[in-house]
């Protein structure tokens, strides 16, 4: 099969279709990708059209400062606009590692991680009054970090 070669940058080309593996054969001349970038059929020589969709990537390349600048523009808008969900969810997994390594066999352990995870609060305190004090509140002080 065909080998990738990282001295060039993964681009593939004759030092790598003509250096096979232990037990592989060498690519045969005039297979699909001869005379091409990367392997790709003839016409497809440019780096990103494997991954093209929609003119994304040209959208990318047209903003103020390029891709690489509003890449990370739209990491942070996105961190922003999701700050509470992401903390809520490190919270729900906080406490359900807790519950699950402090009191994994503790009655109505199954319950409590459905309630823990449906946010239903009610129930999991309820669930929680019944299991020693101090594992409960280390679990509810998970919750509020």
């Amino acid at each position: 099969g065909q080998r990738w070669s990282t001295a060039n940058g993964g681009r593939g080309g004759e030092e790598a279709r003509g250096s096979a593996g232990p037990g592989e054969a060498a690519a045969p001349e005039g297979t699909p990708g001869d005379g091409a970038i990367g392997g790709r059929p003839a016409g497809e020589g440019e780096p990103r059209g494997a991954t093209r969709r929609h003119g994304r990537w040209d959208w990318l390349a047209a903003q103020p400062g390029g891709a690489s600048a509003a890449l990370r523009r739209l990491v942070e808008e996105a961190r922003k606009t999701h700050a509470d969900t992401d903390r809520r969810r490190a919270q729900k997994e906080a406490a359900y590692r807790a519950m699950s390594a402090l009191a994994g066999d503790a009655t109505g352990f199954e319950d409590a991680a459905r309630a823990l995870f449906a946010d239903d609060r009610g129930a999991l305190d309820a669930l929680l009054a019944t299991w020693p004090a101090d594992v409960a509140a280390y679990i509810q002080a998970r919750l509020e970090a």
